[in-house]
């Protein structure tokens, strides 16, 4: 079944698409390509696969737009901010028309990191736990 969420995010955006290869373990439902076809980063059922190495929406403490995202095509990424401070790039380089893919996967992130530490600070299980 596929997650309605990701579904919309992915008809918002030109280089998201359903699905992927690798995650191993963890349950790809999509997966971000790059301008040339390049693979950058897979979303997971609970967290993100970024160049083989998986973060968990728990892990992210929060998630950086930077500001200069419309004007430089350089900043056109987001940053996870790790706890215990680590910064990864997430490159979401490409657009439709004048909408910029960075906006909807930054509110998909977004929410769904949320949505895990509102989890955890409630003594619920994740999906993966239960």
């Amino acid at each position: 079944m596929t997650d309605p969420i990701i579904a919309k995010t992915i008809r918002e955006t030109a280089q998201l698409r359903s699905g992927g290869a690798g995650g191993g373990e963890h349950e790809v439902l999509a997966t971000y390509y790059g301008t040339t076809g390049e693979e950058r980063f897979a979303i997971c059922r609970d967290g993100v696969l970024v160049a083989d190495h998986y973060i968990a929406n728990l892990e992210i403490e929060r998630i950086r737009l930077p500001h200069e995202v419309k004007a430089d095509l350089a900043a056109r990424k987001l940053v996870l901010v790790l706890q215990g401070g680590e910064l990864v790039d997430l490159p979401v380089e490409g657009a439709r028309g004048t909408f910029l893919d960075v906006f909807p996967i930054f509110a998909f992130l977004r929410r769904r990191v949320l949505q895990a530490h509102r989890f955890a600070d409630k003594g619920h299980p994740t999906r993966r736990q239960t």
